[in-house]
């Protein structure tokens, strides 16, 4: 009997193996299954391409969606939504005539059934083939608004793929109000003869808080003995040693321990506007989510070779901070798309060079200086001002360009492209409309 078997098993030998082969196959496949299935990173589901909005947190299901009896995934949440898009939530008032409340009245019945506009995934259904973001056509006001040519004359001849020239869907009303665009109604001028740019006045509130605070000496460091501090040197002469801030107040947190990689969370004791903006952007979102940081390397943006991870210290050199490298140098060390690579060649930063250092940077236009009060920050959130680009008018164009320029050049794409080398082509009769309706009153 054993003869016969050890014949049999000669003789299937190759047969054996190979069914144990898909075997020891088949159970790695499952366990792998099973573990993303049950695991945080869905990301290997995914059917379609995330949008450029939320690719960085693809891998966070729960970040939009939540569980159906911890068995599967249920549909986005517009909570979810609400929780990372708050200024959704600001501008719905009376000046958003798309406010979701609107589209929630009983009477709005035929309206919703022509665009759901009171969920957000109406508009934003993520992981669609074929669509990145926004699912919805570019000349989908028509659902609402075909009888607009009757009601307001001056869009008579206006196409409805063009809507987005002058209006935003979120904050149409708001973008450009009519107090601001009768206070610029003449401003045509390509360039303003002088600048409105806010100026930064940190370290004046900041000594005012911090009255004991006197600016320090690299014999004053009080890193501990075992930590080397030969590469800490530029720290003598930053920002940070003239306003008194020593090792230890970046270097030690709430557990008392030392951290050689302070995380952004140690920068919130001073610059907690600062912070909250990064977190709120694409550098610093999946932060925000609990992910590991933003790597140069699963940016869909062309980024140079090098793998750099987004924190606060990627931007502001470590100990110097230097506030001019943050504001140009940091950029383009990562960012290699046409529009970056063409900052040097352009007016803008001729201006940044010729006066030393305060004229146009990239971060006059991305990371805009706000005011709050009576201080002056910088919002680190790039997503406030970037989009829709109309934003970017009123927050950064105006201060230095007349708003009928300014609205030209940011709806000519070749000109974004060539960093606004040349002047605009296509026209925006945005102000043409408005005083010919002032003149028909």
């Amino acid at each position: 009997m054993k003869d016969q078997f050890l014949i049999w098993l000669w003789k299937n030998i190759k047969k054996i193996i190979l069914y144990l082969l898909w075997l020891i196959v088949f159970i790695v496949l499952a366990y792998y299954f099973y573990g993303k299935l049950t695991g945080k990173d869905k990301s290997i589901f995914i059917q379609g391409k995330t949008s450029n909005g939320h690719y960085q947190i693809e891998s966070d299901c729960y970040s939009c969606h939540e569980t159906i009896d911890n068995v599967k995934l249920g549909p986005p949440q517009q909570a979810k939504c609400l929780s990372c898009h708050k200024e959704k939530k600001k501008i719905d008032t009376k000046s958003n005539s798309h406010r979701a409340k609107i589209f929630e009245a009983e009477g709005k019945a035929k309206l919703r059934d022509r665009v759901p506009a009171d969920r957000c995934v109406s508009c934003h259904e993520e992981h669609q083939l074929g669509h990145a973001g926004v699912t919805q056509p570019v000349d989908f006001c028509i659902l609402c608004h075909e009888d607009i040519a009757e009601e307001v004359v001056s869009h008579k001849n206006l196409l409805f793929n063009e809507c987005n020239d002058c209006h935003n869907y979120h904050d149409n009303s708001v973008n450009y109000s009519k107090h601001f665009i009768e206070k610029h109604l003449n401003d045509e001028l390509e360039r303003l003869t002088e600048s409105t740019l806010l100026t930064r006045n940190f370290s004046k509130f900041y000594k005012k808080k911090h009255k004991s605070k006197k600016p320090l000496a690299w014999r004053e460091q009080d890193a501990p003995e075992t930590i080397e501090t030969h590469l800490a040197k530029n720290w003598e002469n930053s920002s940070h040693a003239l306003a008194g801030v020593n090792c230890q107040d970046c270097h030690k947190q709430k557990n008392k321990q030392w951290l050689n990689k302070p995380p952004p969370e140690a920068c919130k004791t001073c610059h907690k506007r600062e912070l909250k903006g990064f977190l709120e952007s694409k550098h610093g979102m999946r932060i925000k989510q609990g992910l590991s940081p933003l790597s140069t390397g699963d940016a869909r943006l062309p980024m140079k070779n090098e793998d750099h991870e987004l924190s606060c210290t990627s931007c502001h050199n470590k100990h110097t901070f230097k506030i001019e490298v943050a504001a140009v140098e940091s950029c383009l060390k990562c960012h290699n798309d046409e529009h970056s690579q063409a900052f040097k060649a352009s007016k803008h930063y001729q201006l940044w060079i010729d006066k030393n250092n305060i004229g146009v940077s990239c971060a006059t236009c991305h990371l805009p200086r706000i005011k709050k009060g009576k201080k002056v920050f910088v919002q680190h959130n790039q997503n406030e001002n970037l989009r829709p680009k109309q934003k970017m008018v009123k927050t950064v164009c105006v201060n230095c360009h007349g708003f009928s320029f300014s609205i030209d050049a940011l709806q000519d794409e070749e000109l974004i492209d060539n960093n606004f080398s040349t002047k605009p082509i296509k026209h925006i009769p945005l102000l043409d409309m408005w005083k010919q309706k002032l003149n028909n009153n």
